[in-house]
């Protein structure tokens, strides 16, 4: 294709942008859109590489290499300023790649190169001096575009690029994090499971891909092999999903987001519709299904020249062709990066790349041509936002700037970097010293294992440290399987003659308690309908017995189905899991009723007169039947027992209605 054709398209998104850009005493900028109150968009200011300022300065150094025009020189020369003292001026524990502070810093920080001004890149770097404490946030996320994998991401990029030592701490201390974020799938490991899906995502912007590149970027850049077991787990676990109907791994976002979609789900859950909380969509794009995907297989298979990889990357990239390509003339959709045809064009660019696939390259010039006539026309170009109507967007992956970059792309694809798979092209200049700053990096894979197992085994774990050396402790990992559950459960089975008789009895009790609670959270077949359930029994508990706790005494209760009670010989519920800690062995059973809930498995301890009176709901009942039943138990001499009796009784019930462990019938809620 006409290398100068596409350029000449990129000059007139960039003068597009320069028509649009503001200028203030910091320097130049541009308002992009965004969501703002009640998911309405608007124009907004703001900094990051995905939808600020940050992107579009990254279009204009490409434009401006390629092209040597002065005027794209501009907007870097008086952007970058107005970026560095936005960032100053609006201070945030928001450390994201794409979408927050890493990205901002790593844009100054090219620009920096890109000016030869110093400045830049140092300021650039002192941004991200608390990036770790974004694994301390409220809002805690993994993912690529939002979460700590980007953060991690973004580290990696600035010790390549910068070679400062403070930086190595702050990676370690986020990749531990993430490495203990990690979550048990039927296969493999997950990242981001949230009351607004149906499982952990699978993905590259949002989901188990993503995360899994990150991790392989890592292990190429450190040259640490061990992490590639992180990285064929996150695929072991999206592949375990792959609709071979729809040809795509599902996208299982399930969310509430607005009053229709809150009707939806309730209504839904009133008619016991669990199909619904269940299917999972079919998108294909960089951010969910196989466009995204496609890209961590492609670069997968680049560092580990693994048969399988590739496999796995041609079944994405058949998806991609067909969805990129299955536009009409007169229903051409988006092309934007994010989730347009921009993006998925960016996806076959680098199968081409990688493959010298002429095939893929022919393919992105029908979009490549399809932006070039419609610029050629003036034509509108949709944005990211599919309700934004008549307002183009000038960001990088929601708008214009994006749709330039991709030309760009196409006009010199093995020179421009890539913006939807920003690799690390180069590997650590000083293994050793790098590793000795950051020792915590260099881990072994049953390492790995230990620290992934700790977020569902943390007490069992703990014993196991205090009770055997490292050599035999090791041997509990020694599995090699995608059903890391079932293959920690054998090795186990296989350490436990080695510890002592008192030890040996302490690690079977709180691992039977450990193991039933993550037997428990695999059988969980939709986290949105669990967050539904738990919503519409506590809008209904808020509204009708908050004010009237009498009204308990009427309704007809059950106990939540999505429970369990599990009896152990310790009492393992006092003890903060973190620290060492010695059980105490009470004479009677100990029991723990164990909730299913979206963001996973709740424990509940239970006295002997609490286990008496919730096990009196399993087939449903009311308060008076409750304590019917629970006197059997006692011999009671007097009224006022009988009457003490039904106050304890009252007490529990209301308690257990309170945190969700008895519920309000279904039909109950239906005349709510």
């Amino acid at each position: 294709m006409d290398k100068e054709k596409l350029l000449n398209g990129a000059r007139k998104i960039g003068d597009q942008l320069l028509a649009a850009a503001m200028e203030d005493e910091n320097g130049m900028t541009w308002e992009t859109l965004s969501l703002g109150e009640d998911r309405k968009v608007e124009m907004n200011v703001g900094e990051g590489i995905y939808s600020g300022a940050a992107g579009i300065l990254l279009f204009f150094m490409e434009l401006y290499r390629l092209t040597g025009e002065e005027k794209y020189k501009v907007p870097v020369v008086k952007g970058a300023p107005w970026l560095l003292q936005f960032a100053k001026d609006n201070p945030i524990n928001y450390y994201a790649y794409f979408t927050g502070r890493l990205g901002t810093a790593h844009a100054l920080v090219k620009a920096g190169r890109f000016l030869n001004e110093e400045k830049y890149i140092n300021e650039g770097l002192e941004l991200v001096r608390e990036a770790d404490e974004y694994t301390r946030s409220e809002r805690l996320i993994d993912d690529l575009i939002n979460g700590t994998s980007g953060t991690m991401l973004g580290l990696i990029h600035l010790y390549n690029e910068t070679g400062e030592e403070w930086l190595l701490e702050k990676l370690q201390k986020v990749t531990h994090h993430l490495i203990r974020r990690a979550g048990l799938g039927r296969r493999g490991l997950y990242w981001d499971r949230s009351n607004q899906s149906v499982r952990g995502l699978c993905g590259f912007s949002h989901g188990a891909a993503g995360v899994s590149w990150t991790f392989l970027e890592l292990a190429r850049f450190f040259n640490l092999p061990a992490y590639n077991w992180l990285v064929y787990q996150g695929f072991n676990y999206e592949n375990h999903y792959f609709d071979k109907e729809k040809s795509n791994w599902p996208d299982f976002r399930k969310g509430i987001f607005d009053d229709n979609t809150y009707k939806e789900h309730k209504d839904a859950f009133i008619k016991g519709d669990r199909e619904f909380f269940e299917e999972a969509g079919d998108m294909a794009a960089w951010c969910h299904g196989s466009p995204g995907i496609a890209l961590a297989r492609i670069r997968a298979y680049e560092v580990l020249g693994d048969e399988s990889l590739k496999e796995d990357a041609i079944k994405a990239m058949d998806k991609t062709r067909q969805v990129t390509l299955s536009y009409s003339e007169t229903a051409k959709g988006s092309f934007t990066v994010c989730h347009g045809r921009g993006g998925n064009a960016m996806s076959l660019l680098e199968a081409a790349r990688h493959w010298n696939e002429p095939q893929f390259a022919e393919e992105t010039e029908v979009i490549a041509e399809a932006i070039l006539k419609d610029l050629e026309e003036g034509a509108f170009f949709l944005s990211g936002f599919a309700f934004a109507k008549d307002n183009e967007d000038r960001s990088l992956f929601m708008g214009n700037a994006g749709i330039g970059y991709f030309l760009l792309q196409q006009a010199d694809p093995e020179n421009v970097p890539s913006i939807v798979l920003p690799v690390v092209q180069e590997t650590v200049k000083d293994r050793e010293a790098a590793l000795k700053a950051a020792p915590g990096l260099d881990l072994k894979e049953w390492e790995l294992k230990e620290m992934v197992l700790e977020r569902d085994f943390a007490r069992t774990i703990i014993l196991l440290k205090k009770s055997l050396t490292d050599d035999k402790r090791k041997e509990a990992y020694d599995f090699h399987t995608s059903d890391i559950l079932t293959g920690f459960d054998r090795q186990i089975q296989k350490v436990l003659p080695a510890l002592e008789p008192g030890q040996r009895e302490q690690v079977e009790d709180v691992y039977k308690l450990e193991k039933a609670k993550a037997d428990m959270d695999r059988q969980i077949t939709s986290c949105a309908f669990l967050q539904v359930k738990n919503m519409l029994h506590h809008e209904y508990v808020e509204e009708n017995l908050k004010e009237d706790e009498g009204r308990i005494q009427g309704l007809d209760l059950i106990l939540d189905d999505d429970t369990r009670i599990v009896t152990t010989a310790f009492d393992w519920s006092a003890e903060d899991e973190q620290t060492d800690f010695h059980a105490e062995k009470p004479e009677d059973e100990v029991y723990t009723l164990l909730k299913a809930q979206a963001l996973g498995i709740s424990e509940f301890p239970l006295n002997d007169f609490s286990y008496l009176v919730i096990q009196t709901f399993k087939e449903g009942g009311t308060l008076e039947a409750a304590f019917e039943k629970t006197k059997q138990e006692f011999e009671l001499e007097s009224e006022e027992e009988a009457m003490q009796l039904r106050a304890l009784v009252a007490n529990q019930v209301k308690e257990a209605v309170f945190s969700g462990i008895l519920l309000v019938k279904q039909e109950v809620l239906e005349t709510a």
